[in-house]
């Protein structure tokens, strides 16, 4: 299990960034984790050792209810002497859901799922959520090359009522204390030329 984790944590500080999800217990899994980075969500996972099972399926839901295969590995999986490790790629994850896997091992059953919330940021290059906001609001975009970015909000009279400069991560959070309810308007860039234009209601 340290191994494992190490290696988890190696992934994530080759990446940059991750966010992590772990299953529940299975009697014949060691572990069961969901990665989410890079627009793609890695599932990884260990068979005890002295376990075997005739095959696994990958199963995926956005409602814990319903899932669908989406790979199939054949074979002989897991060893009666080692533990054994496998990984998937889901390539395809379902935007702005929770994602849920789950594995098939053999006739030993389904695991429990793993969850991982797969955000990406459409039509208009940004996504807030929750908009209203009540409290606070996180604000997702694309920023792969890290660059620095200035969060400007603006009332409908253009005064500006919160900043925030020197964002270099795809999202941020921000509270709306001190801030009255009303629609606001911002703007996201690195230069007046190059920014994101958006609404936000706050209530």
């Amino acid at each position: 299990m340290k191994t494992t984790i190490k290696y988890i944590l190696l992934i994530c500080f080759l990446i940059s960034k991750c966010i992590i999800s772990f299953a529940q217990y299975h009697p014949i899994l060691d572990n069961f984790i969901a990665i989410v980075s890079n627009e793609k969500i890695y599932l990884h996972w260990t068979i005890t050792s002295g376990s075997t099972c005739n095959g696994m399926k990958v199963f995926r839901s956005t409602d814990t209810l319903n899932f669908t295969e989406i790979e199939d590995i054949s074979g002989i999986c897991g060893s009666t002497t080692t533990p054994v490790s496998y990984n998937y790629s889901d390539y395809a994850p379902i935007p702005n859901k929770t994602n849920y896997y789950r594995l098939e091992l053999g006739v030993l059953g389904p695991s429990k799922y793993v969850s991982a919330e797969f955000i990406k940021p459409q039509n208009d290059n940004y996504l807030i959520r929750p908009n209203p906001v009540t409290e606070s609001a996180t604000l997702f975009f694309k920023n792969d090359l890290h660059d620095p970015y200035t969060f400007t909000l603006f009332n409908v009279s253009g005064n500006v009522v919160y900043a925030k400069d020197n964002i270099d991560s795809d999202s941020f959070s921000f509270n709306r204390a001190g801030i009255v309810n009303g629609i606001y308007f911002f703007t996201l860039g690195k230069n007046y030329n190059n920014q994101i234009r958006g609404k936000i209601i706050v209530k």
